[in-house]
């Protein structure tokens, strides 16, 4: 009898894990469905407008009229460098900014072409991603750069976007679009004949930024990623001779 109790007792907290085990699964499903569709279905339309670093860098713009021969148009991860000095030239224009979107880089165009550059990196489309932006449209608005800039006689060389580190909120999902975005860049600049420069398999050899190259925050670059990213760009500034 007492036998039959123990067993009883035994299967009982068996039961009792298996249905705690299945809640605790079912409640990290209904979260991730939920997150999913926050990203799938934005609250507000996303706009470039809606970002004070966009304006604040707007208004300064304009005044950047000396010719240059080299450009690098993007988000933070350009901002945040010193080109001139990181490739020691005194021929590099910064036209990065923080939070930016790619119909900003559209719309601020006209800043990267009154320099008349000889070429313009193109780094980009992560902060769409973030902001739920549909990966055609970015790619749509990439097209309008590259097509924009030949037809002005600059050479465009279009970048895969950084991936984000482990720690990032929803890296997984962030990681998965931004994989899905670069391998339809990648298809657009070679629809194109342009050049696309990746340095994932440097930094992000797994699809995930490693944190020997980001920030604490684990998408920002840092001075590791930053020198590799200029040992690639003077690679690419050598073959066109500028």
């Amino acid at each position: 009898m007492v036998m039959i109790l123990k067993t009883s007792r035994l299967t009982f907290i068996s039961y009792l894990f298996n249905i705690l085990f299945i809640l605790t699964g079912a409640f990290f499903a209904v979260k991730r469905l939920r997150f999913q569709y926050k990203l799938d279905h934005p609250a507000t339309r996303p706009t470039y407008t809606n970002n004070p670093q966009y304006a604040e860098q707007l208004n300064i713009e304009p005044a950047y009229v000396r010719p240059v021969n080299v450009i690098l148009l993007g988000t933070s991860h350009v901002y945040k460098a010193h080109w001139d000095e990181l490739l020691n030239r005194s021929d590099i224009g910064n036209r990065g900014i923080g939070s930016d979107i790619t119909a900003g880089y559209l719309h601020r165009l006209q800043y990267v072409l009154n320099s008349h550059p000889r070429i313009c990196f193109i780094e980009g489309g992560g902060n769409d991603i973030a902001l739920h932006i549909p990966i055609d449209t970015i790619v749509a608005n990439m097209g309008k750069l590259l097509d924009t800039l030949r037809y002005a006689h600059i050479v465009p060389v279009l970048q895969a976007e950084f991936y984000v580190g482990a720690d990032y909120p929803a890296s997984d999902f962030i990681n998965g679009r931004l994989q899905t975005l670069n391998q339809q860049m990648s298809r657009l600049a070679a629809s194109r004949h342009v050049e696309y420069l990746d340095l994932n398999p440097i930094v992000a050899p797994d699809g995930v930024l490693l944190p020997w190259y980001c920030q604490p925050d684990n998408i920002h670059l840092n001075a590791h990623a930053y020198l590799r990213w200029k040992d690639e760009i003077e690679k690419v500034l050598r073959i066109h001779d500028i």
